[in-house]
């Protein structure tokens, strides 16, 4: 007899938990999170999978990360314990800006981009007896996660000195900006120089 209540009451049980799967402490649930997810785009997105009991208390994750972005949050308030449902967590993130400095000699002029955006060059600069060389760091197509300073590279310029005596011309190459040696007077018979 003892025996037949025993098996009543596992079977009592057994039909309990088939009908309130909720109420039994050994079923568990997917608990998931997801990152580098941004509005609906599935397209980029990474799983963490964590499965917990029925009432088993939650632990928040860890805050992620993502190149080019600061979390601001998760998309759904956290429970403090598992619900009798799988969970689904997404991250909600906000693009960064980054400063792009150009600078010319002392002058510089700042831009700022989102990350990943076009990043329009720079016109290049001129300078008085100068030749522009290029920048002095390559340019990326798209703005990188951190702020890009590129600096413009010049070149003296050289010059041409030409004289002529006689129908016949000396020339002389000068940078911009050196001293220029005087030629030596010169003589022609029966005129004086002026």
């Amino acid at each position: 007899l003892l025996s037949l209540q025993k098996l009543c009451i596992f079977f009592a049980i057994f039909l309990f938990c088939q009908n309130k799967q909720s109420s039994c402490a050994y079923n568990k649930y997917k608990y998931n999170t997801r990152a580098n997810f941004e509005q609906r785009d599935y397209s980029d997105f990474d799983w963490d999978s964590l499965y917990y009991n029925f009432e088993e208390e939650i632990g928040e994750p860890a805050t992620p990360k993502r190149e080019g972005y600061s979390f601001v949050g998760w998309d759904v308030e956290f429970p403090a314990v598992m619900p009798d449902s799988n969970v689904v967590v997404a991250a909600k993130w906000e693009i960064n800006q980054y400063d792009f400095v150009v600078v010319v000699d002392n002058d510089s002029t700042t831009t700022a981009y989102n990350f990943g955006a076009p990043i329009e060059k720079p016109v290049e600069p001129t300078k008085e007896g100068y030749i522009f060389k290029g920048w002095d760091t390559e340019i990326p197509a798209t703005m990188p996660a951190e702020n890009l300073e590129v600096k413009a590279e010049f070149v003296v310029d050289t010059f041409l000195l030409t004289t002529i005596v006689e129908n016949v011309r000396t020339e002389v190459r000068y940078p911009y900006g050196a001293n220029v040696d005087a030629p030596e007077e010169p003589a022609r018979e029966g005129y004086t120089f002026a």
